[in-house]
């Protein structure tokens, strides 16, 4: 039986063909189409804010350091007194975490 004509068979232990020079781009030279690479894993420079709102909103925002880590904190502790809490309030205490989860992760 003959292979069909799309089908090319090698003997054993011959290596792979090669198509021709393949033409890849490096990553860093690729188009810039989406504003500055990050850095080494690290988040690019966030955009400044366009309006009243938002440069407030980033203003109450923590960056870093102890500010940020208090900020997740009190997220934590906010979804887990729900289960001591009344109803009304673990869903107040759950809204708010989500809030303020919801907002941080902008």
């Amino acid at each position: 039986m003959d292979p069909p004509a799309h089908e090319t068979t090698y003997p054993p232990g011959t290596p792979a063909p090669v198509r021709g020079p393949v033409e890849r781009p490096c990553p860093a030279v690729a188009p810039d189409c989406c504003g500055p690479r990050a850095l080494f894993g690290w988040s690019p420079p966030p955009l400044p804010a366009d309006t009243a709102l938002k440069r407030r909103v980033d203003a109450l925002l923590p960056r870093s350091g102890v500010r940020l880590v208090i900020f997740f904190a009190v997220v934590v502790v906010l979804l887990n007194v729900g289960a001591v809490l009344p109803k009304r309030l673990d869903l107040v205490a759950v809204g708010l975490a989500s809030l303020a989860a919801g907002v941080g992760a902008r």
